[in-house]
């Protein structure tokens, strides 16, 4: 869960600054200023992607944990129960 939350927090920075040097390249100028400040928020927009992708990747461990220790449960309990008179 801190994992997740951790990321969420640098993906939504990232794309905030990204958001940000967009929003500023109207401003500028110099051609090369701009295509700079458009990589830059490239960079932040790919970065961003890869924190996207790493917080699916611990919801899908969380998804599977949640089977294995559904399926113990199950086990645990079934032969609980095959012991016990009625």
């Amino acid at each position: 869960g801190a994992r997740h939350r951790s990321l969420k927090k640098q993906a939504i920075g990232h794309l905030r600054k990204a958001d940000q040097k967009l929003s500023t390249v109207a401003a500028k100028d110099d051609a090369a200023t701009k295509v700079d400040l458009v990589a830059e928020a490239l960079s932040d927009l790919i970065t961003a992607q890869e924190k996207l992708m790493e917080m699916s990747g611990t919801n899908i461990s969380v998804a599977v944990a949640s089977v294995v220790l559904s399926d113990d449960l199950k086990s645990t309990v079934t032969a609980a129960l095959k012991g016990r008179k009625r």
